[in-house]
């Protein structure tokens, strides 16, 4: 039984991916967590055009930043499961090569960190589709996360 379908998940990344291959396997991932939750992902050509958007908008956000709190995957799995209990709905921002600004940044109810490493916004957003996904399976027992 899929879980929780009613929540939905949001990643909004700052930028377009124009990499065919990575936004393959990105659609690959969101495909598969279509089967534990509603999922979006969205592109905005620019952070005004996010902001203007979110404006209109309740989420709980999580901005993606170096600085942010690092976890292994099963750690995150734990915390997206919780906060998905007491979070009404659930968006992940990923900026481009330019960062997030501070107005922005001041929005963010939490702040993760994919790795101390720094990524393009194309292959943090793949990056954050795949453990996003990691953390269903390991929610709901599947034997992908081993």
């Amino acid at each position: 039984m899929p879980y929780n379908m009613g929540m939905k998940l949001n990643i909004f990344s700052i930028g377009q991916n124009k990499n065919q291959a990575i936004k393959s396997l990105e659609q690959e991932y969101l495909k598969r967590l279509s089967r534990f939750v509603k999922i979006n992902a969205q592109e905005f050509k620019t952070e005004d055009k996010l902001v203007s958007f979110l404006k209109n908008n309740k989420y709980y956000l999580i901005g993606l930043e170096e600085n942010g709190k690092v976890m292994d995957s099963k750690s995150f799995s734990a915390w997206l499961n919780k906060t998905m209990q007491h979070e009404k709905e659930i968006a992940f921002v990923i900026a481009d090569e330019s960062g997030f600004s501070a107005d922005l940044k001041n929005t963010f109810n939490f702040r993760l960190s994919l790795s101390p490493l720094t990524f393009p916004h194309e292959i943090a957003r793949l990056l954050l589709c795949e453990q996003v996904y990691r953390a269903f399976t390991i929610i709901n027992h599947h034997p992908y996360h081993k």
